[in-house]
């Protein structure tokens, strides 16, 4: 089922599909990469710790070896350091900071 949020996005429930994290890829390489290919700077990767330090913990982990609480904050990250303009979401992620 579909929300009008998700039409919004144009994509399925959940983070846009370049916010997506690759299962091959390090938490590390994942942040990475968003940040390079990003078209506008948005967070800093300091910042994105510091709301999700379960990432930090798991820099050196491979997409496929982390939680699934911790793949969306890895999309949710990903996204913010972007600056994707939309994201849409049906529940805080555990282990992030307000």
């Amino acid at each position: 089922m579909r929300h009008d949020d998700d039409r919004a996005c144009g994509r399925r429930p959940g983070c846009p599909k370049s916010a997506a994290s690759s299962p091959n890829l390090t938490v590390a390489e994942n942040l990475k990469l968003a940040q390079v290919t990003a078209r506008a700077p948005g967070w800093t990767l300091d910042h994105v710790y510091e709301k999700f330090p379960r990432l930090r913990e798991r820099l050196g982990n491979k997409g496929d070896e982390i939680s699934g609480g911790e793949k969306q904050m890895l999309s949710i990250a990903r996204a913010l350091l972007q600056d994707v303009k939309c994201c849409c979401s049906t529940s805080r992620p555990k282990g992030s900071r307000r």
